[in-house]
C-alpha cells in the first residue's frame, strides 16, 4: 500500500509530497517512491524504492511528487 506522505515534507506540502510505502515499521526512514535521474530524458523511466532522504524536511526532489487536477482534453 502506498500513502502520500504530507507531513514528510511540510516545506514543500500540499503542492509536493513524497509517496511511501505503509508496509514498514520505520517511521523515521520509510520507503518512498523515487525517480532516479531526469524523467524527461527517459521514454519509459522506471521507479525505484528508497529510504527517504532528508526526513522530515527536507525530502530530495527524486523523492516529491505532485498532481495535475482539471478537466483533461
Amino acid at each position: 500500500m502506498w500513502i502520500i506522505g504530507a507531513a514528510d515534507s511540510p516545506a514543500a506540502a500540499p503542492t509536493y509530497f513524497p509517496i511511501v510505502n505503509a508496509s514498514s515499521t520505520d517511521f523515521a526512514h520509510p520507503f518512498g517512491m523515487t525517480v532516479p535521474g531526469n524523467p524527461a530524458h527517459e521514454r519509459f523511466p522506471q521507479f525505484n524504492i528508497r529510504h527517504l532522504v532528508g526526513n522530515p524536511a527536507d525530502v530530495a526532489a527524486n523523492q516529491l511528487w505532485g498532481d495535475d487536477s482539471g478537466v483533461v482534453r
